[in-house]
């Protein structure tokens, strides 16, 4: 069981509770940036009377991430890997894991689209647009990233959009007003970055947002300002040729 860290308890507890209701023992894998939840539901799972060893559990650090995970993937004692994560490493666990060939159940990621009809409720759809993207700061599989308005609309949605998604307070979760936080970590801030700074390369025009934060309380962390981007190649844009999450 090898899982992110953006719902770090969720993510595990619904894979391994169907894996435990099957009469299955498991390894569990988490995110090498939230160890500290799943060594807790460890203590919990063992505190409630479950035997030791029906479940187990491996942190690493991100170095050591590619070698645990290929360790899993070829050990001959696991038949059946549940991944979720990226694209691109669930198609490198399904290499490692051929030879032995595993079962694999995958929850990959992608570059979730929405679409905005010309009949749509605008002041209905607006808030929970931005509720949607913005969930988890953004960092969740569900999170639209591309959004296809048709044309007849269009300028009364980004009329609506933009103030919306201004009113989105940006800061430390310490503060109880804050409606968004940062990014989980500098490798997330810098892809985000890069790929809304390629994507304006490409042609793409800013509306809002595009930069660090310098709101405050926001100096030392990794929070990028909440970011509108129009005239997007569905074909060519970075931000719509690429997971962003």
């Amino acid at each position: 069981v090898i899982t992110p860290w953006n719902f770090p308890l969720a993510m595990i507890t619904r894979k391994v509770g169907a894996l435990l209701a099957a009469g299955c023992t498991a390894v569990i894998k988490p995110a090498e940036d939230t160890p500290l939840v799943a060594i807790k539901f460890l203590e919990l799972f063992h505190e409630s009377g479950f035997p030791e060893g029906v479940l187990n559990l491996i942190t690493c650090s991100r170095g050591a991430a590619q070698e645990v995970g290929e360790a899993m993937c070829t050990s001959p004692l696991i038949v059946d890997i549940s991944f979720t994560g990226s694209t691109a490493v669930g198609k490198k666990l399904m290499q490692q894991g051929s030879a032995s060939v595993k079962k694999f159940g995958m929850e990959l990621g992608g570059n979730a689209p929405l679409i905005v009809f010309e009949t749509t409720n605008l002041e209905t759809a607006i808030p929970k647009i931005v509720q949607g993207k913005l969930r988890g700061n953004g960092q969740t599989c569900v999170s639209p990233n591309r959004i296809f308005v048709h044309e007849s609309i269009l300028a009364e949605f980004l009329e609506r959009l933009v103030p919306a998604v201004k009113q989105v307070k940006l800061g430390p979760t310490s503060d109880s007003t804050s409606t968004l936080g940062p990014l989980i970590n500098e490798a997330a801030f810098k892809k985000v970055d890069g790929l809304v700074q390629s994507s304006i390369k490409q042609g793409a025009q800013l509306l809002l947002g595009g930069h660090r934060s310098t709101r405050p309380g926001t100096e030392k962390g990794y929070f990028y300002e909440p970011t509108i981007l129009t005239s997007c190649s569905a074909t060519s844009s970075a931000v719509c040729c690429n997971e962003i999450f």
